[in-house]
Formats: structure tokens, C-alpha cells, sequence
């Protein structure tokens, strides 16, 4: 049986997470672009697990990471268009698709709200290394994030893995 379509009407919620996910997406690519004519040629590649860059190299790779994020923020924002051909992990019927297609879509939305911040996080502390001004974060930046991370991905996972109800109810 073919999934029902549905034009979706977006809540504040939608509207925030994706105003938020822009606006680090903008922010990426500014820091992208003011900083890369301020460092030098050779920049960090990666940061060890206490905060500290490790090897240094050219600094074209540098603009990977806005890449990265807008490829990324792009593709989400095309596949939110085509939620009915996700594979759910419950059976979608008439009365449940709209909660199961609005689950996915902020479950994809807050995590590429996430990945921006973190790949903004990450230019940024590139940044500061090559101009000489870095402090590592220290472990608990990195704990909080991956909390927020896991947090959220439960919790709209858990909203997906929640059949709605089958009979729809009348309010009055």
C-alpha cells in the first residue's frame, strides 16, 4: 500500500530548527571566509580527545568543513520534501502519518541544527589555532555535545518507535 502525502504545516519548532541550523550554517561559512585570509599556511587537521591539535598541514583543507555543511544542510532540506519514502520502523496509515512524517523531519532537523554547530565549533577553534590564540574547550564541551546528541536522538527516536493511535479521536 502506498504511503499517504501529506503537505505538512510547520510548527514554531520546525521553524526554529531550521532558522537555527541557517543561521550556524551562516556563521560556518563566515568564519570560513574571514579566516582563511588571516592564518597561516599550515593549519591543524584534527584535535586530540583533550582539546589539543595534533598533526598541521595546508590549509586548503580548511574549507572542507563549509562544504560539508552546506551539502549536508542542502540534502535535508531536499529530503524533508520526500518524508513519505523513508523506511520507518512502524507501518504508516492515514491516521499516523502526519505524527510519524513531523518525528522525522525534527529528528532530522535538530541533527544537522547539531552537526552545523559542531563543524562551526570546530572551524572556529581552527581558526584560533592558527592565529595563535586557542585554549582547549576541555572534555566537558565535547560530553555536553555528544549528551545534547544522544538526548535527542533518543528522544525523537523514541517518538518514532511510539505507534500513534490507530483510531482516530474526536475533540471537542
Amino acid at each position: 500500500m502506498p504511503r499517504p502525502r501529506i503537505d505538512l504545516p510547520k510548527s514554531a519548532a520546525d521553524i526554529w530548527l531550521k532558522l537555527a541550523a541557517a543561521t550556524a550554517l551562516a556563521i560556518l561559512i563566515a568564519i570560513t571566509a574571514s579566516g582563511f585570509a588571516n592564518i597561516p599556511g599550515a593549519i591543524p587537521f584534527r584535535f586530540s580527545m583533550n582539546g589539543w591539535p595534533t598533526p598541521y598541514g595546508d590549509r586548503l583543507p580548511y574549507l572542507f568543513l563549509p562544504l560539508v555543511g552546506t551539502l549536508v544542510f542542502v540534502l535535508v532540506q531536499l529530503l524533508t520534501l520526500r518524508v513519505h519514502r523513508f523506511p520507518y520502523p512502524v507501518r504508516i496509515t492515514h491516521f499516523n502519518a502526519a505524527s510519524e512524517y513531523r518525528s522525522a523531519i525534527r529528528m532530522m532537523r535538530f541533527l544537522v541544527t547539531m552537526l552545523l554547530l559542531g563543524l562551526t565549533y570546530v572551524e572556529y577553534q581552527t581558526v584560533q589555532v592558527g592565529l595563535g590564540g586557542y585554549e582547549t574547550p576541555g572534555m566537558w564541551l565535547v560530553a555536553l555535545y555528544a549528551m545534547v546528541m544522544i538526548a535527542g536522538t533518543v528522544y525523537f527516536l523514541r517518538q518514532l518507535y511510539t505507534p500513534a493511535e490507530e483510531v482516530p479521536t474526536l475533540q471537542f
